[in-house]
């Protein structure tokens, strides 16, 4: 049982679309999921109870580890693990791309996400391998989800070999799905009809960071 005094946290899923590696540096696009989210509750004699779950294509195993350790740690990010990762996507919010410097993970860009850019993420029937792109293609893609470039988008799929139309694009990513990037839902569907699929999550991402603590 929780003690009455508590600290309520409230911790979304995490996305990697890819990775680079360049100049000896390794690092990730990836963001926070605001409308798939869980709540862990802390007693102040560290007791915990978690509440919710998050889909396991947004890391929830890892999202409740990672909530429950964020009242324990003194320094947010402590070294270049998922966990970590986790904790930097919720800290800054938005698309995030970061590095991995002297064994640390820190950030290289951070864009927030116009809502114009709607994302959906279609959990595949088979295996899918995210992309390891070169960190100016993944600073471009930051670019794109701030402006809502649509011109830019489908040049951006074009030139990295991505399935795409007018108004949408399909990228494969972690966990066996695939990250559509549409205008409206006819696009949706016709991005669909181009892959096998199980489930499809709509998704909104958080553009909003620190906000992990909601209630003391």
């Amino acid at each position: 049982m929780c003690s009455s005094k508590v600290i309520t946290y409230s911790c979304p899923g995490i996305y990697v679309i890819g990775q680079y590696e360049e100049n000896d540096v390794v690092g990730y696009a990836s963001f926070s999921v605001l409308n798939y989210r869980l709540t862990v509750i802390k007693g102040l004699d560290k007791s915990t109870k978690v509440y919710g779950s998050v889909p396991e294509v947004f890391a929830g195993k890892l999202v409740e580890k990672a909530c429950i350790e964020l009242a324990s740690r003194e320094k947010i990010i402590e070294g270049a693990t998922l966990i970590d990762l986790a904790l930097l996507n919720w800290f800054y919010g938005g698309y995030i791309v970061s590095a991995i410097v002297n064994n640390r993970l820190d950030v290289i860009d951070i864009e927030i996400v116009n809502p114009g850019v709607k994302i959906a993420i279609a959990e595949s029937s088979s295996s899918t391998i995210p992309p390891k792109l070169s960190l100016s293609q993944w600073i471009i893609l930051g670019y794109i989800f701030r402006t809502a470039n649509w011109d830019l988008l489908i040049s951006f799929c074009r030139n990295n070999g991505f399935a795409r139309g007018k108004t949408w694009c399909i990228i494969p990513g972690w966990r066996n799905t695939y990250m559509i990037i549409y205008e409206d839902s006819e696009s949706l569907t016709n991005a669909l009809e181009k892959i096998s699929y199980i489930n499809v999550y709509d998704i909104i991402v958080d553009n909003n960071g620190l906000r992990q603590v909601i209630k003391v």
